[in-house]
């Protein structure tokens, strides 16, 4: 279930939100529970337009509880970012792995922020006290394809493991992989959560 603050009155929580929107500092006293703040965040969403929201917590648990109640009372998109540190070094079977798994995490955290829709960012304290990518940056180094573009199967699987990307085992790719199959790559990007399939017709793609 979704959006459910949208069956209550709007204006049942409508002092609230009107403070928050009047004040740049506000302090509410008894939303104590995940599910009371992600309430009364859901319908603050109701009354203003507000962009991208960063939401900061104490820990990667409480980060999956805010996700959970904040994507049942809002409509909106919620992601999480919870960094890779150095203590989860030994739970990867290499540490080339690690590293990628490290870059991968962050590089789409700063993709979707980047997009300037209207989502919810929740990450823990932690994860913000590191460096990130320009959001410029990750835009100049992007790639579009487009339907009709001159490029074969082969550069085009070339570019992508210049920019890092990784063959996958099978069709089921994973953020950051591609898989060919006949005259088609799959790609999952970085930053979307959608895998692509990219259709080629000899040096020109076909559709996207």
């Amino acid at each position: 279930m979704q959006n459910i603050v949208s069956y209550f009155s709007s204006d049942a929580f409508k002092e609230s939100a009107d403070l928050f929107l009047a004040n740049d500092t506000v302090t509410y006293s008894g939303a104590g529970s995940t599910s009371s703040k992600a309430l009364v965040v859901s319908d603050i969403f109701r009354h203003a337009e507000v962009g991208n929201v960063l939401w900061v917590v104490n820990s990667s648990d409480e980060m999956e509880r805010v996700k959970k109640s904040l994507s049942t009372w809002s409509k909106r998109n919620v992601y999480g970012y919870d960094a890779v540190r150095d203590e989860d070094r030994g739970s990867f079977s290499l540490n080339s792995v690690y590293e990628r798994e490290k870059i991968l995490r962050k590089v789409s955290f700063v993709s979707k922020m980047a997009d300037g829709g209207q989502a919810v960012f929740v990450v823990p304290f932690y994860s913000l006290e590191e460096e990130f990518p320009l959001a410029p940056e990750l835009r100049e180094n992007s790639v579009v394809v487009s339907s009709g573009d001159e490029v074969g199967v082969v550069d085009f699987i070339e570019n992508l493991v210049e920019m890092g990307y990784d063959n996958a085992e099978d069709e089921y790719v994973k953020k950051g992989q591609y898989y060919k199959v006949g005259e088609s790559v799959l790609v999952y990007p970085i930053g979307p959560d959608v895998v692509y399939r990219v259709d080629f017709d000899f040096n020109k793609i076909e559709k996207v």
